[in-house]
């Protein structure tokens, strides 16, 4: 049977893939620190691009994909894939629109509130959000009168942020963008990096950056993807070619200090299926207090064994168990349809047996045909709560689901 997921409307979907593929390549060493002993955690094979879209007349033409392995670096913890897909061919043109949901809109609305109470913002101080998309958190800055500037290499999300009034620069972030902004006098007391960092294969170069444009007693807000929580809730879907980095607090610590940054604030996250958020500040700067979470959130590590590759070898084990697991779901529930996010798609090419991917469908591999969202809800108003449920009970540690997968 054929499943039905609701797509993207028209203007959000990607453009028809290239005839040539993009250039890519694979590290035989640690983005990190150089070391050349990575250790395979998971081997995904040949997988496509999770937001790669295809339209209809695609359809019956070979696919595109690529490797994903997920590796583990012994010398400084830092959990990464092999495989490096060109920024410009991810990115230049995407999908999400961070607006279209709540959830983030009201978490976003809430930090902005306790950064401006915290740092005791003004109109005299300056906020920058890296991969700011369509301007979902500077808007909240700028009702407030707090001078907001963005950087967004998407063109079509960074012309929706202009259109609503933020200020923002259609360029990929480095040390190069950054260089050039502290030449022009930018300072900010606040930079926000949301989700992006784990994108940035030059990571080094990338928080090279935030150190020249934060001020003496600036803060850099950071939220990543944990993979403390990505181990413990089985989160296979987070898995795929956008995501170059998953952390822990330990090799973000590393990667700070050899910037001359420091880790002074981290609290884990529910968003995003389990996020971390750090605060970094200069080395011996003006504002150097370290929160009590900080220690906490070390030593919770140091228990685990997150630094270690022990950590992550039973993880790698669930994930035979991922294709039975949803066999019976699709048998049991009688559900067929939900939204088709990223994640879902790397959950569907990665995870389902043969005879599930087998099928025609625009956007891709997995049987799936996509309709309007409109389409979706007429059909199935039970479709947008159903597919949540089922990717708490696929992900949740304490459920008899996620038992049987052990």
């Amino acid at each position: 049977m054929t499943s039905t997921l609701c797509s993207p409307p028209a203007s959000r979907r990607a453009s028809p893939e290239p005839k040539a593929r993009p250039a890519r390549r694979t590290r035989a060493a640690c983005r990190g620190c150089g070391g050349k002993r990575l250790k395979t955690i998971l081997d995904f094979g040949p997988m496509p691009l999770a937001n790669a879209f295809r339209t209809a007349d695609q359809i019956g033409r070979p696919e595109s994909r690529y490797p994903l392995v997920l590796a583990f670096c012994p010398g400084c913890s830092l959990v990464q894939i092999t495989e490096t897909i060109p920024a410009r061919t991810l990115f230049e043109r995407y999908l999400y629109y961070s607006s279209t949901s709540d959830t983030v809109l009201d978490a976003s609305r809430e930090l902005v509130e306790r950064t401006i109470r915290e740092r005791g913002l003004t109109a005299a101080s300056h906020v920058l959000e890296i991969a700011s998309n369509d301007g979902y958190l500077l808007q909240f800055y700028a009702a407030r009168g707090i001078p907001a500037l963005g950087i967004e290499p998407a063109r079509n999300i960074a012309r929706k942020a202009r259109e609503r009034g933020i200020p923002t620069l259609g360029r990929f972030f480095g040390r190069e963008l950054a260089a050039r902004l502290a030449r022009d006098g930018f300072q900010a007391d606040v930079i926000h990096a949301n989700n992006v960092l784990a994108h940035a294969e030059d990571v080094h170069g990338f928080l090279a950056g935030i150190k020249m444009l934060l001020k003496p007693d600036g803060a850099g807000v950071i939220e990543v993807p944990y993979v403390k929580t990505l181990v413990e809730r089985l989160e296979f879907d987070t898995i795929y070619h956008e995501h170059i980095f998953y952390f822990s607090l330990a090799s973000l610590e590393r990667l700070a200090a050899a910037q001359g940054m420091e880790i002074t604030g981290a609290e884990p996250l529910a968003i995003h299926g389990g996020s971390l958020r750090v605060t970094l500040s200069h080395a011996g700067g003006m504002r150097r207090d370290i929160s009590e979470q900080v220690s906490i959130l070390k030593r919770e590590e140091e228990r685990l064994g997150v630094a270690s590759f022990d950590f992550y070898a039973p993880f790698a084990g669930q994930r035979n168990h991922a294709p039975e697991f949803l066999r019976n779901w699709q048998r049991h529930s009688g559900f067929r349809r939900g939204s088709q996010s990223g994640k879902a798609r790397a959950l569907h090419s990665g995870h389902q047996p043969a005879d599930l991917r087998a099928g025609k469908a625009p956007g891709g591999h997995a049987g799936l045909r996509l309709a309007p969202q409109l389409e979706l809800r007429r059909r199935d108003p039970r479709a947008a709560g159903g597919v949540q449920k089922t990717r708490r009970e696929i992900h949740s540690t304490d459920s008899g689901a996620a038992g049987d997968l052990k």
